[in-house]
């Protein structure tokens, strides 16, 4: 699904209620109730047909009208992305100094694999000056870039983007974007072995997960420290990463993830020559992998078993 869509819609439907009370429309009225019961898609023509108006009066800004084709894109997403793309385009027609449109163009073309096509677009997004709710806009664009050059390898271009999108995200004060590419920043800190840095980032960036309870990135940046930290070859803190994940992942009755989180303890265990706890954890590892049918994965933790018999 498009990254936005849900905070698209959720705009689409408060600028269409407040139009509904504005004419005192019924008709209007009930479009947003359906809406906000999950009935998206078939609003399309009504946003057509709002938008048709912003761009016929001659009281409606610029900022208006891009607005209006923003709001008609977002409810064409789910069932029509080439009317979703257009209108993106029309929204930046009208209003060439609207960086959200921009942005929004750029990350549709990088979800459907266009990466040129989206580089064009968010390049176009971090030349503009920002302001207001611009500045949200201008950082998903840099974010956009980062992940376009983290493909390309370029590494260093890659830092420089992240960490322009984390400034943008702070000062726009979006909490949970900054910690996103500030956790992308620290897999681009670790590919150019500044695990340092690195560190520092992924336990930034926990801070923020860890306060807003949000589980999934949870788990996926103590498997990002847990990693760095054999790397750096300190297996105690690499334990005590993946012995958390592992609650985690039990908790969630993720038996794969939970099996690799076994896998890894005995690694690091067997690295600070505690065999009775390597075999121990690669033991449930191996269990755990042959209860969710991972033969491959069960073969190669017995490998590692074997060397401790």
């Amino acid at each position: 699904m498009y990254k936005f869509r849900d905070e698209l819609v959720a705009e689409a439907i408060a600028h269409l209620e407040a139009v509904a009370n504005q004419q005192a429309s019924e008709p209007l009225k009930a479009v947003v109730q359906n809406m906000k019961a999950g009935r998206v898609i078939e609003s399309e023509p009504v946003f057509q047909s709002v938008t048709d108006a912003y761009v016929a009066s001659k009281a409606v800004t610029p900022a208006q009208r891009s607005q209006a084709f923003i709001n008609l894109a977002a409810v064409c997403l789910q069932d029509n992305g080439e009317k979703a793309k257009g209108a993106f385009l029309k929204a930046v027609q009208v209003d060439k100094d609207n960086i959200k449109p921009l942005a929004l163009l750029a990350h549709l073309a990088m979800m459907h694999r266009q990466m040129d096509e989206s580089e064009t677009y968010a390049a176009k997004a971090v030349q503009l000056p920002a302001t207001g709710a611009n500045v949200k806009w201008q950082a998903v664009a840099n974010e956009d870039l980062g992940v376009l050059h983290h493909m390309k390898g370029d590494f260093a271009r890659a830092e420089e983007f992240y960490s322009k999108a984390i400034t943008g995200f702070k000062q726009a004060g979006d909490e949970m974007s900054a910690a996103e590419a500030t956790g992308n920043l620290g897999l681009i800190l670790r590919r150019q072995k500044k695990f340092q840095e690195a560190q520092a980032m992924f336990l930034k960036s926990l801070v923020t997960w860890d306060k807003n309870n949000r589980q999934k990135e949870i788990i996926n940046t103590l498997g990002y420290l847990g990693s760095l930290h054999f790397i750096m070859k300190d297996y105690k803190a690499a334990i005590e990463n993946f012995s958390r994940r592992a609650k985690l992942n039990e908790a969630k009755n993720d038996t794969a993830e939970l099996a690799a989180d076994y896998a890894n303890m005995g690694n690091a265990w067997s690295k600070l020559a505690n065999g009775p706890e390597a075999c121990k954890n690669l033991q449930q590892a191996k269990e755990l992998y042959g209860s969710v049918g991972k033969a491959k994965e069960a073969k190669i933790v017995a490998g590692l078993l074997a060397k401790h018999e």
